[in-house]
């Protein structure tokens, strides 16, 4: 207990009753007591300490020799943005995370080892970029606003495994992040601007060979419609893109109080891990997306009525054979349709376009006529 305590403003001395003594750093007393931090002049120790008087003296509670030493917060993104002049730019979709409880969790989720390669797009202050850094082998952070670029070099100067790139996301070539790959693939982590958010998966899908998985953060409404199943509201063109190529899961939901600006909606944390090989072994990558894009393109017509009515050289009659030929009614809506279902009308359409109607992702029954070698005579 503290039986002499000379006290003035923020700073004194106190005596213990084992005649250590101990200076007051700072802190404040009132009637009952108050929180200081002591300086232990013995030992040269800072320790936090508890002062509560009863009635006539001050008694002590001495620090926890167990607990390890709490580091040294780290700034958050606001602070950061504040302290260089910077501003988010809403033209860039700019909204950072601030909770490093949510950023580490992102991270546990990607499961980074030592000898990965990591593309983070949209590194902003460095937050999540230092996290990833400290496991794995190489870090490449993209980054569009020049800005934040040289804010990200002066941040992460002590850092030699991190590469910072000042680009588009949408211009960036992945293909390179593939060079000095230990496993050949590298993984992805982002909080993707909700604006652009479904140019840049498809553009990442288009680089699928060389990714492992994804771990991208994205508006709430956008991932629903990424992991619905066939037959709801939101199943749609996302949903079946990604089932082809890839498994998704659902990971966390982020609301808006855990970013800087916060954004009018909730945020979801989706897990995108890419396929070996595609659901179905399509003829034509492109071709395929444009079939499901006309599918969906009026959600209330039937399937026959909007292949019929998009520019694609077919008659009615050979779109007909051809719906015949995948084992697809034609006056189901495109939202019954599974992504393998897709995947075989794609293949059997571009057979027809190419002329080679003989090679069908489906096998055809027995006694089943399957030629579609009807040249352009839609003539009943």
């Amino acid at each position: 207990m503290f039986r002499n305590i000379s006290w003035a403003g923020t700073y004194g001395e106190v005596t213990t009753s084992r005649s250590s003594l101990r200076t007051i750093r700072y802190g404040m007393l009132s009637a009952w007591g108050g929180v200081v931090c002591c300086r232990s002049v013995a030992h040269g120790r800072h320790y936090r300490c508890l002062l509560f008087r009863s009635p006539r003296v001050f008694y002590y509670l001495p620090p926890r020799t167990d607990c390890k030493k709490e580091s040294r917060p780290m700034t958050s993104p606001r602070k950061i943005l504040k302290n260089h002049d910077i501003r988010p730019r809403k033209r860039l979709g700019q909204s950072f995370l601030e909770d490093r409880n949510i950023a580490s969790k992102i991270v546990k989720i990607a499961d980074i080892r030592k000898e990965d390669t990591v593309v983070e797009i949209g590194a902003g202050v460095g937050i999540m970029t230092e996290l990833l850094a400290a496991q794995a082998r190489r870090v490449i952070a993209l980054e569009v606003d020049p800005y934040l670029v040289a804010l990200l070099r002066e941040a992460l100067k002590g850092h030699p495994n991190v590469e910072i790139i000042p680009t588009d996301v949408l211009k960036y070539d992945f293909s390179l992040a593939c060079q000095g790959c230990s496993a050949g693939k590298f993984k992805v982590i982002g909080n993707l601007p909700y604006n652009i958010s479904s140019q840049i998966l498809f553009h990442l899908i288009s680089y699928r060979r060389c990714i492992a998985y994804m771990i991208l953060m994205f508006q709430k409404e956008m991932a629903d419609r990424i992991i619905a199943p066939v037959g709801t509201k939101d199943y749609g063109v996302p949903s079946v893109a990604l089932s082809m190529y890839s498994i998704v899961s659902h990971e966390m939901t982020v609301p808006p109080e855990c970013f800087y600006p916060q954004p009018m909606v909730m945020s979801s944390v989706l897990k995108i891990v890419t396929r070996q090989k595609p659901l179905i072994d399509l003829r034509d990558d492109d071709f395929f997306r444009k079939i499901v894009k006309i599918a969906f393109s009026k959600r209330r017509k039937t399937l026959l009525n909007n292949l019929r009515g998009a520019n694609l050289p077919f008659c009615e009659r050979e779109i007909n054979l051809s719906l015949e030929a995948a084992g697809i009614d034609g006056s189901r809506r495109g939202e019954t349709l599974t992504t393998e279902e897709f995947g075989v009308l794609s293949n059997v359409l571009f057979n027809k376009i190419t002329g080679n109607h003989l090679s069908f992702s489906v096998m055809p029954q027995p006694g089943e006529d399957i030629s579609l070698n009807q040249g352009n005579n839609c003539n009943n």
